[in-house]
């Protein structure tokens, strides 16, 4: 699955744990949603090659603190509707 450049999982009820297993053989991912889960902070294993993120509509999501730092090349971060501090 190297191929997949753009994934979605939204409502799905995952966690950031069921994301990093869905997306683990995707390390070319540039766009990946995962609004309206249940997701506590953004998975801690996201490819480097990811361009756009949408987080919006977790609510359990409070803090993006040091879960983003390797991301380089994230031009697009949606949180909307999240319950950040």
């Amino acid at each position: 699955m190297t191929h997949i450049i753009e994934a979605s999982f939204s409502f799905r009820h995952f966690t950031e744990e069921d994301v990093e297993r869905s997306i683990s053989s995707m390390p070319n991912l540039q766009r990946l949603d995962i609004s309206h889960n249940i997701i506590n902070h953004p998975p801690s294993r996201l490819p480097k090659s990811l361009v756009s993120l949408n987080l919006s509509f977790n609510a359990k999501c409070k803090s993006l603190s040091g879960y983003l730092l390797n991301l380089h090349n994230l031009r697009e971060l949606v949180i909307t509707n999240n319950n950040m501090i």
